[in-house]
């Protein structure tokens, strides 16, 4: 028969008493004055602990405020759609003090933006100084191209010493054979080597990715798909990771003034708070005064080495303004030939590149610094997700996501649709005659209709609303005015146009149509979900402004209704 223990025998001796207990408590020899010391420590220990208790309590209760009215609103569209353009409108639209301090900081950008264009131009007039018909005819070449004397092939000087810029009738010389006009389109590329070299220096200061860097986000997606090669006759993008504005343009360097600027501040003023405590702590606990470890740049701080990289900046933008200012002639020279600017090949390898050869002669001049519209057309293809927080009233502020548009980006979107409360999905529909980098073999704007199939029919997003941009109306405008048919790349398109050209307004609504039937294709999901369709062109100031006016107009009136009130 076992033996058991008796209850005083499991009871504990004072020598198996609570370890823990023992080690916190007053040494048994511990003299008076001891005593005090260590009661002191406890108290001080003790209020430090309540410090920092209250100090979270501050933050968490500041947050909360903060997000009480937060609405969170994603930007999705495939790569190229004009995400990155609604969001520097809403920048301008909602944080106008922080778009102003940064304009300077954009000239690199802008420049680099030029030399594609300028890049792209010498392409497509080499291609045509090659097909068959004459570049221009002979009215054209006597009136625009010969005018003055071929100082770029004798190697005349102008006032000061400085190679004159070759005038029109030495670059272009209006020749009918295919071998006088090859000769001047390498004419005019050799003239403006010097300025494209410096494009590959530009890409370089800005930390623009090259054409094999990983496109997946860092964060969330193993790098194992690589962005495609560049093909012929498409200009490299300018690629860059999400948060290339906090470091090239410093905004992380300078406290923001508006927006979200007062949130930042506070919780910059809490950290410290709590690091003061941390360090006060440390120096009582040690008995003596310590030096604070060094402590990280704080975003209202000049980081390390910023001085170095302005300087740099200031050198290569001035290098890059000398140039264009030095080449600025032959360029406007050769943008005035008529096929050139009728062609739809100079927009159809990099958006923008009319705008940027229109306004040549401006960007060119001294002291130059971009406009409005001037950064709203620089095209920054954004990889992985970039985040912004706008202040839109007292009530209400923006959390806004830009989400990656290439193929390997999209799987992290679901992520993000949690608390949505709307989706601003850009369609690029004047890329009907274009196919993806990703996959020649898919048509853009049928990539964008299975991409709003995706997000209409998935149920995480039923009670998001929509607003569905039909984008680059400016650019689908100009293309069909050149020529380019529909129904080539559209089968299902009957045009009714009298004219060689395509009917501009059929057009865009038979896109509209091929949108909305996707969405009632997908109603029973959410019946009373609404969805706002607007036919946009990113670049108009006034036109976005009036939109996001009326869609936070829209979010407002759902508010109140999901609350049982009305407007």
């Amino acid at each position: 028969m076992p033996s058991y223990a008796s209850t005083a025998q499991l009871r504990p001796t004072p020598s198996a008493a609570d370890p823990l207990a023992s080690a916190l408590g007053p040494p048994p020899d511990e003299t008076p004055g001891e005593r005090a010391e260590r009661t002191r420590a406890e108290q001080a220990a003790k209020k430090r602990s309540e410090e920092i208790d209250k100090t979270l309590k501050e933050d968490a209760s500041r947050k909360r405020r903060e997000t009480a009215g937060e609405q969170k609103m994603l930007l999705l569209g495939q790569a190229s759609s004009g995400k990155t353009t609604v969001l520097k409108q809403m920048r301008l639209l909602y944080d106008p003090v922080t778009h102003r301090r940064e304009r300077r900081s954009w000239r690199l950008v802008v420049y680099l933006n030029v030399i594609v264009a300028v890049s792209v131009l010498i392409e497509v007039y080499e291609e045509l100084a090659n097909a068959p018909r004459p570049l221009t005819s002979s009215s054209e070449s006597n009136h625009n191209l010969m005018g003055g004397t071929a100082s770029i092939r004798s190697g005349e000087k102008g006032a000061g010493g400085r190679s004159r810029s070759p005038d029109a009738g030495s670059i272009i010389s209006g020749a009918t054979s295919a071998t006088s006009r090859a000769a001047d389109a390498a004419l005019v590329r050799a003239r403006l080597a010097p300025l494209l070299e410096l494009q590959e220096k530009l890409r370089q200061q800005l930390g623009v990715l090259d054409d094999k860097a990983p496109i997946g986000d860092s964060r969330t997606v193993p790098p194992a798909r690589e962005a495609p090669a560049k093909r012929k006759g498409q200009s490299t993008p300018v690629l860059m990771r999400a948060g290339w504005q906090d470091r090239l343009l410093g905004r992380a360097a300078r406290p923001s003034t508006s927006g979200d600027g007062a949130s930042i501040a506070t919780s910059r003023s809490a950290g410290s708070r709590l690091r003061r405590l941390t360090v006060s702590s440390k120096r009582r606990s040690t008995g003596h005064s310590a030096p604070p470890p060094a402590a990280a740049a704080e975003p209202g701080e000049e980081p390390s080495g910023a001085s170095s990289d302005m300087v740099e900046r200031d050198a290569r933008e001035e290098e890059v303004a000398q140039m264009l200012a030095a080449q600025v002639e032959t360029i406007e020279t050769v943008w005035r030939e008529r096929r050139l600017r009728r062609s739809s090949k100079i927009e159809q390898r990099a958006d923008g590149c009319s705008y940027f050869l229109d306004n040549i002669a401006r960007i060119a001049a001294s002291a130059y610094l971009p406009s409005d519209d001037d950064i709203l057309h620089s095209r920054v293809r954004t990889v992985g997700i970039t985040e912004q927080r706008f202040v839109v009233d007292r009530s209400t502020t923006y959390k806004i996501y830009d989400l990656g548009g290439s193929r390997s980006q999209r799987k992290v979107w679901a992520s993000y649709f949690d608390d949505a409360r709307a989706i601003i999905f850009l369609a690029n529909i004047a890329a009907f005659d274009q196919t993806l980098d990703e996959d020649m073999r898919v048509n853009r704007v049928d990539d964008s209709l299975a991409i709003w199939s995706d997000v209409v029919s998935s149920p995480l997003l039923a009670s998001v609303s929509l607003v569905l941009f039909l984008n680059k109306m400016d650019l689908l405008e100009r293309k069909l005015a050149a020529g380019v048919r529909v129904g080539k790349y559209f089968g299902d398109y009957k045009s009714t146009s009298k004219t060689t050209t395509d009917d501009f307004e059929q057009v865009w609504r038979y896109f509209r149509s091929r949108f909305l039937a996707v969405l009632e294709a997908y109603r029973a999901i959410a019946p009373s979900r609404p969805c706002y369709v607007h036919t946009t062109t990113a670049t108009s100031t006034r036109q976005i402004s009036a939109i996001l006016v009326s869609v936070q107009d829209a979010i407002l009136r759902e508010n109140l209704q999901a609350t049982g009130m009305t407007l």
